[in-house]
């Protein structure tokens, strides 16, 4: 087994509860916790993600917001928990980016909150989480 968690936060409260349950789990298995953001890209989104890739403004801006204002504060939480701690920033399709992560880590699990969207809107738009369960190499929990 690895020795790594991955949890998926987006400063949301589904990603809050995601990431205490991580915690918890990376205390009491003495595994690693790599903590990501991942700043979307939707096809439905007004910028292409060639856009997105080359506004080195824009990508800046993410970036230090993802860094400062949701990271940061989660890395704080790990820490004082004395679970040892990374995170990353990445930009794409969340489910896409942290199964790959969980792939090229060997992670044991893949951790992300419901964020308990609308029938509908799942429907329509697909969740990260279903789609991160059917493409994910490894286990995925789904804190509700």
């Amino acid at each position: 087994m690895s020795s790594t968690i991955i949890v998926g936060i987006d400063g949301s409260e589904g990603g809050q509860r995601a990431l205490d349950y991580a915690i918890t789990a990376a205390g009491h298995a003495g595994e690693k916790l790599l903590i990501v953001s991942v700043i979307p890209h939707s096809p439905h989104a007004f910028m292409s993600l060639r856009d997105m890739e080359t506004n080195e403004g824009w990508r800046k801006q993410q970036t230090e917001h993802a860094e400062n204002d949701v990271l940061a504060p989660a890395r704080a939480r790990a820490e004082a928990a004395k679970v040892t701690t990374e995170t990353h920033v990445a930009f794409g399709n969340p489910a896409e980016v942290m199964s790959k992560m969980a792939g090229d880590t060997g992670a044991s699990r893949v951790v992300v909150g419901r964020r308990g969207q609308s029938q509908l809107k799942a429907m329509v738009f697909g969740s990260v989480s279903g789609s991160l369960a059917q493409i994910c190499p490894v286990p995925v929990v789904v804190v509700p």
